[in-house]
């Protein structure tokens, strides 16, 4: 992670400022929208994906949407008892020392502003959750997109660290 995507003594404007320069134009449509329940969620949520991805993810058995980077699935969870929803990637699996993996995992936590990391059994998971009461499709497309950048700059190092394989 570079330096100056730390937390700590970030200037705000600045960080305003480099996020407009990357901000691309967005077609906002509806802002936001409520859901009575979690398959009314579920569909807005689709709907979302399929507008940023042109098509609509798989789903799985748990009816989370499934999608692939870095040649691995990458969940986006709809909760059943709360309206949130839920981005994870297990980003690691086979640690080689699960206490030393710890340490590295606790470096990250400290520094990352969106993603969690956590350990499993011996696997690596990178998690970044958002409240949906309401929906709002762009903070979901955001979201995803930071998630995937994070993911893309801190997994194979992480992995090299710790002695886990990907995929």
């Amino acid at each position: 992670m570079r330096r100056e995507d730390q937390r700590p003594d970030r200037d705000s404007d600045k960080l305003w400022e480099e996020f407009d320069a990357e901000r691309t134009t967005v077609d906002t449509g509806e802002l936001a929208q409520l859901s009575t329940n979690r398959d009314e969620l579920i569909r807005l949520v689709g709907d979302a994906l399929t507008e940023k991805f042109g098509e609509r993810p798989a789903v799985d058995d748990d009816r989370d949407f499934v999608l692939h980077h870095m040649g691995q699935p990458v969940w986006i969870r709809v909760h059943a008892d709360f309206p949130a929803i839920t981005i994870m990637a297990r980003v690691g699996h086979g640690v080689y020392s699960r206490r030393a993996t710890e340490v590295e995992l606790g470096i990250l936590n400290r520094t990352a502003t969106f993603s969690r990391w956590s350990l499993a059994g011996r696997d690596v998971w990178q998690e970044t959750a958002m409240v949906a009461l309401p929906f709002v499709p762009l903070h979901l497309s955001v979201l995803i997109d930071r998630f995937l950048q994070t993911m893309t700059s801190t997994r194979d190092d992480l992995a090299y660290r710790t002695g886990a394989k990907v995929a």
